[in-house]
């Protein structure tokens, strides 16, 4: 809501709008957990990041599923885009018939969801709380679509873009993780 706020009103820029979300929702995180970690979550909530469907965590699964949502979405149908025209030009867009508020409060909305969904994912795999468990992996997120060649132009992007680049970014991740770094 702040993001999509700040960007629609004030006239933000959209990364930075995010990126200071990102600074002020830990702190949200702390004022409602009065900076403790949730503990002792029931073993019901933590199946959705523990269980596996044969070798496979559900969680991969579920991840194959919603880039599958968002790829159909993105690139088959009007709603896709109508997003891209929105963040190519909001004013060509309008001049085209789209509602650009309307479209930008969906996109907000959508990404919202994910990662609050993401948020829980992690509380579930972990079987923890915690207030700012997600800071720091702003640039885990951006750098994907850095590396498989996602312009930060407006209007271009996708799905298959984005996930050329998360293989070389989990192989780094892979690597320096147990090397402490």
């Amino acid at each position: 809501v702040l993001v999509h706020f700040a960007v629609a009103n004030v006239n933000w820029a959209r990364f930075v709008a995010t990126l200071a979300s990102s600074s002020f929702a830990p702190g949200v995180g702390y004022i409602l957990t009065d900076g403790k970690t949730v503990v002792d979550l029931p073993v019901s909530f933590q199946v959705l990041g523990q269980a596996k469907i044969g070798s496979i965590p559900i969680m991969v699964v579920i991840l194959a599923v919603m880039m599958a949502i968002s790829y159909i979405v993105l690139s088959k149908l009007p709603i896709g885009r109508h997003i891209y025209a929105v963040g190519s030009n909001s004013d060509v867009a309008y001049l085209s018939g789209i509602n650009p508020v309307r479209i930008k409060s969906l996109a907000y909305i959508i990404c919202a969801c994910a990662a609050a969904f993401g948020g829980v994912c992690m509380a579930s795999k972990y079987g923890t709380g915690q207030p700012a468990a997600g800071s720091g992996y702003e640039l885990t997120a951006i750098a994907p679509g850095g590396t498989g060649c996602t312009s930060l132009h407006r209007g271009r992007g996708g799905t298959a873009r984005h996930r050329r680049g998360v293989p070389p970014i989990g192989a780094v991740n892979t690597v320096l993780n147990p090397l402490q770094v």
